[in-house]
């Protein structure tokens, strides 16, 4: 219930048109190494249908040293940013309010960029194919389980 409040609390406009979230709860963990090519934060897109746990999402990235883009809460916004823009890594609920991503699954991949799916539901023999090399975290999960998941999702250093 805290962090639903907290979302309340300093919103300002930020990448993709949504609003940012100022973090109000600092964490003490470790903060993810920048892109070793730039000294800028890893830029990581968020696709998530529902807007209060996609803010809670890019708040909590936030706090561990990610820049967020979105939340979209559909596919076809999230491939519209696409046309002009990239991100290092992204986190997908499968299910936008746009329908399966899978267009932006296929997108990502053909960009390079990694992705993991953070679903509500299981993954099982109907998982389309564009998702079947994700890592998948069910929900509920800590923001640290995504934060290693997307950590182990980095492209390897040369």
């Amino acid at each position: 219930m805290t962090a639903v409040l907290s979302l309340a609390i300093g919103c300002a406009p930020c990448e993709g048109g949504s609003p940012a979230i100022t973090p109000t709860s600092p964490r003490s963990a470790v903060m993810p190494s920048p892109d070793p090519q730039t000294t800028a934060p890893l830029r990581v897109l968020i696709a998530e249908d529902v807007a209060i746990v996609g803010f809670s999402v890019a708040e909590d990235l936030g706090e561990f040293g990610y820049r967020t883009v979105g939340p979209f809460v559909s596919g076809l916004d999230a491939l519209r940013w696409l046309e002009t823009e990239t991100a290092d890594l992204a986190v997908l609920d499968p299910m936008l309010k746009d329908g399966l991503c899978t267009g932006l699954a296929d997108a990502l991949t053909r960009r390079g960029v990694p992705f993991l799916v953070f679903s509500g539901g299981m993954r099982d023999r109907s998982t389309p194919e564009a998702f079947e090399n994700a890592v998948w975290i069910e929900k509920p999960a800590s923001i640290e389980h995504l934060v290693e998941a997307l950590e182990g999702l980095r492209k390897p250093t040369a």
